[in-house]
């Protein structure tokens, strides 16, 4: 009974001792303990971490009392409680489950605090850190591209690309997509969803001009990824009349070859999209022949020497 008594006094304010006239408890020892670090916990394992205290009082009847608790996911400690008589020690195990923290790969950190009616180590706080190895990554939210560009596309025809939205994480990623800016431009799919780990999500972009204009617009990415919560993707198109394509006329009268994005300039841009369109031929899904400049069906290198004649050219359209 008086164990239990002293357990609950020493839990809420081991003040009252001295306020009630018992005098100081004196020579109590226990371990001063350090922080304390369990260093890489596999998954679905534990790391574990022994603290010893022992009464080495030497009046008769001293009782040492001793509570403990934590903070931070992961981290216990048994038993929540010591008490102690002249003489005797006691262990408080502290442990770190990897399975608590439901194996995600991460550092992971915690406070053990320990209350005392010793008066020498009355409160104890001792910080707790691990790193869980070998189990699940975060999500990890990643686009195939930062900007889209559209070859010049006839009015009242269409353009398509592809934006790829993955998680390259083992946690579910929680992704919205919006587009915002001209409504010459759609998304397959908008919204909110869901990737598991390892997914990926392909949305059609397409470009669709109502008019011979240039055409901008913007596909916000938002994700729970803290590390890349959102993506900015620039769209841009150009519009020609559904006659056929106006010639980029340099300032030296000639005809430029090679602005597949329609910003009467022959850059980086049109190289990237020249790229991924190297090796066509007019019997494979997607041909493209804005990107056949020698007009044979297939994009070669044929195509690629005339492009690099006209890279870095710029111009005017007689439709501007």
């Amino acid at each position: 009974d008086v164990v239990a008594q002293l357990d609950e006094v020493v839990a809420t304010d081991p003040q009252v001792f001295a306020d009630a006239g018992l005098g100081a408890l004196l020579d109590y020892s226990t371990a001063q303990a350090t922080d304390i670090a369990f260093g890489a916990v596999a998954a679905d394992a534990e790391g574990t971490s022994t603290l010893s205290f022992t009464n080495s009082s030497t009046e008769t009847d001293a009782i040492l009392s001793v509570s403990a608790s934590v903070e931070g996911v992961g981290f216990a400690v048994a038993p929540a409680k010591l008490s102690l008589t002249n003489g005797q020690s006691g262990n408080l195990v502290v442990t770190f489950s990897a399975a608590d923290v439901g194996n995600v790969n991460g550092s992971y950190s915690g406070t053990l605090t320990i209350v005392t009616n010793d008066p020498n180590n009355k409160l104890m706080v001792i910080g707790l850190t691990a790193t869980v190895t070998g189990g699940l990554s975060g999500a990890v939210a990643d686009v195939n591209t930062q900007s889209i560009s559209f070859p010049r596309t006839t009015v009242d025809s269409f353009s398509s690309r592809d934006l790829i939205v993955s998680n390259k994480g083992g946690l579910p990623l929680n992704i919205t997509v919006s587009i915002t800016g001209s409504d010459a431009f759609s998304l397959s799919d908008e919204g909110d969803f869901t990737l598991a780990g390892g997914e990926s999500k392909t949305i059609e972009v397409v470009f669709a001009p109502a008019t011979d204009s240039v055409f901008a617009a913007t596909i916000d990415v938002h994700t729970d990824d803290a590390t890349h919560p959102h993506f900015a993707i620039t769209v841009a198109g150009t519009g020609i009349p559904a006659g056929g394509a106006t010639p980029l006329i340099g300032a030296d009268g000639q005809e430029i070859f090679g602005d597949f994005d329609g910003d009467a300039s022959v850059t980086f841009d049109d190289f990237f999209q020249f790229a991924d369109n190297f090796g066509k031929t007019s019997a494979d899904v997607g041909f493209d022949e804005a990107f056949d400049l020698s007009g044979d069906g297939a994009v070669t290198f044929d195509d690629f020497f005339i492009f690099a004649d006209n890279f870095g050219k710029s111009g005017t359209y007689a439709s501007n």
